[in-house]
């Protein structure tokens, strides 16, 4: 299920949805390791303008192996 919907936020990432990004922040959750989910939910987190954005930028940018992506 998980991956059916990574795959899904990927393929239409530039039009995702607000669910679409709590989704992924609840997948950033179950696995705190992956730093693509933490650079997808600091992205969506801004382009919501999510309460959180800030936060998630700062743990994104602490998981991020090369910062310049961000």
């Amino acid at each position: 299920m998980e991956k059916d919907l990574l795959k899904r936020i990927l393929q239409n990432y530039p039009l995702s949805s607000l669910e679409e990004a709590k989704d992924l922040h609840s997948m950033r959750e179950a696995y705190p390791y992956s730093q693509l989910l933490h650079v997808l939910a600091a992205r969506t987190s801004k382009e919501h303008g999510l309460a959180e954005q800030q936060t998630e930028l700062q743990l994104a940018a602490v998981y991020s192996a090369d910062r310049g992506i961000l």
